[in-house]
């Protein structure tokens, strides 16, 4: 062999090595379980809330130390048949077995019964993302004050605020 054909040789065994070492690498981001987080239970504490309230909620969970500092892009829902999301919240949980205490404002949902969802997405590569579902109890959220609230407060009827004054004239 002479020496341009040894080096185009070792070139391409070189190149080859690289492209098996970057599918082997994908391979890996892609299939490898992770283990992020084992969320035991999701518990709502307040057992009937109202509208516009603060709703306290427990997650108890355990949390491998090598994802500490790995943060979860959170979707909350309501969901009673139907889904009500609330914001996406973003954030880390520390690393062990503990319990999180949580406080949302209720938002302007139909009365009736609803568990509330966690979905918390894990960004572990670059391809990859791990999600972790939780569902509470069931609680209840009722509108009742707020009515009570606008009768108190003895608002126009609604025909008076949308009908425009006319201008009298002199």
């Amino acid at each position: 062999m002479t020496s341009s054909a040894a080096f185009i040789h070792k070139a391409a065994v070189v190149g080859l090595m690289f492209c098996a070492i970057f599918v082997l690498q994908l391979g890996y981001w892609m299939t490898w379980p992770y283990h992020i987080i084992d969320v035991k239970g999701l518990k709502v504490l307040d057992t009937e809330i109202e509208v516009g309230e603060y709703l306290e909620y427990s997650l108890d969970y355990c949390k491998d130390k090598q994802y500490e500092f790995l943060r979860a892009q959170v979707q909350l829902s309501f969901r009673d048949g139907v889904i009500y999301n609330l914001p996406l919240e973003s954030g880390p949980l520390v690393s062990g077995c503990t319990q999180a205490l949580f406080v949302l404002r209720v938002p302007a949902v139909p009365e009736g019964k609803y568990h509330l969802e966690m979905v918390r997405e894990y960004s572990v590569n670059p391809l990859r993302k791990v999600e972790v579902r939780a569902v509470s109890n069931v609680f209840k959220v009722s509108n009742a004050r707020r009515f009570k609230e606008m009768l108190k407060q003895q608002l126009p009827p609604v025909i008076h605020e949308v009908a425009p004054k006319i201008p009298e004239l002199r």
